[in-house]
């Protein structure tokens, strides 16, 4: 019981570190005023900085990834957990709380209020990423079918 006690606080733990590594990433390329870059680029690639796309893959990465493999990293060398546990955990918990973020950023309107659409694209990634983890990870946990053939 007390190790299912320990597990929840630790899920609680995870979930605030992402979405505080979400608002964080996001402020840093709020400051330095990449959303106007993009929406240059998205109207128009050629008045669009040079930046932008550059920025806009980076934004993403860091985003989708970076957060679910510093978890990862920690799982694996300081709790022991299993790799390919760690990993498929690590993005779980990444993507269920942003499905939680964005699902309170939406009920609450924010999306109008700032005119931002932050989980768009989002959304699929997730879709995409979990439905590739949950294939691999049932096709690599399968143990092979053995025959004994007796003479």
């Amino acid at each position: 019981m007390k190790r299912i006690i320990k597990k929840y606080y630790r899920n609680i733990l995870y979930f605030i570190y992402y979405a505080a590594f979400f608002a964080f990433v996001s402020c840093v390329f709020v400051i330095n005023d990449c959303g106007s870059a993009w929406e240059l680029l998205k109207e128009n690639r050629t008045t669009a900085p040079n930046y932008a796309l550059l920025t806009l893959i980076l934004y993403r990465i860091t985003i989708y990834s970076l957060p679910a493999l510093l978890v990862f990293i920690f799982k694996v060398t300081i709790i022991k957990v299993r790799y390919k546990k760690a990993v498929i955990d690590s993005f779980n918990m990444q993507f269920i709380s942003y499905s939680i973020v964005a699902a309170l950023w939406k009920l609450a309107g924010m999306d109008y209020y700032f005119g931002a659409d932050l989980f768009n694209a989002m959304d699929s990634f997730i879709l995409l990423v979990g439905l590739v983890l949950s294939i691999t990870a049932k096709v690599s946990t399968s143990k092979p079918y053995e025959v004994n053939v007796d003479k």
